[in-house]
């Protein structure tokens, strides 16, 4: 049986060139898996609103989930120290609870997240005339917050407010 030595060199030049091509043209989303509709962008997750994380598989608004020592500085009551607690709304991805909201109101405050943003849109929680509307940013574990509420004796304005988990 004769000896096919010239096959060696052939072997290991269509090797090489398999092993070029695998590696010089990979997909750079081959090994990365995106959860919850993200989506892979040369090799990282763009992640629908409402889920962030490396495979988009954190919900945005757990991160305000908690606890927080608020301290406020308003134009009508002034200083004041209270805590409130975030908790999210069933069923909706982009939307959190607030309660004890300005250490005033009884029932839940509504809030909007988006991304490290916190919005809350007008409303009247305890349907007494108080109007309510904020907005702030997430930080760490603290939130900035500034708000107002207007009511029948004025409107108390809240742009030092400092949340603390």
């Amino acid at each position: 049986m004769p000896r096919l030595y010239f096959l060696k060199p052939f072997t290991s030049f269509l090797i090489m060139i398999a092993l070029v091509s695998n590696f010089g043209c990979s997909d750079p989303c081959n090994k990365t898996v995106c959860v919850n509709g993200g989506t892979c962008v040369d090799g990282h997750c763009d992640c629908p609103s409402g889920y962030s994380g490396d495979s988009c598989n954190y919900e945005t608004r757990s991160f305000f989930y908690g606890t927080y020592n608020v301290h406020d500085v308003c134009t009508l009551t002034g200083v004041s120290d209270y805590t409130v607690n975030i908790s999210e709304v069933p069923g909706q991805l982009l939307k959190v609870y607030i309660a004890n909201f300005a250490n005033s109101f009884s029932n839940n405050v509504t809030a909007t997240i988006s991304g490290n943003h916190i919005s809350i849109a007008t409303q009247s929680p305890d349907n007494d005339g108080r109007v309510l509307t904020g907005s702030g940013t997430l930080s760490v574990n603290t939130i900035q917050m500034s708000y107002s509420i207007a009511g029948a004796t004025g409107t108390n304005t809240c742009d030092q407010s400092t949340w603390v988990k």
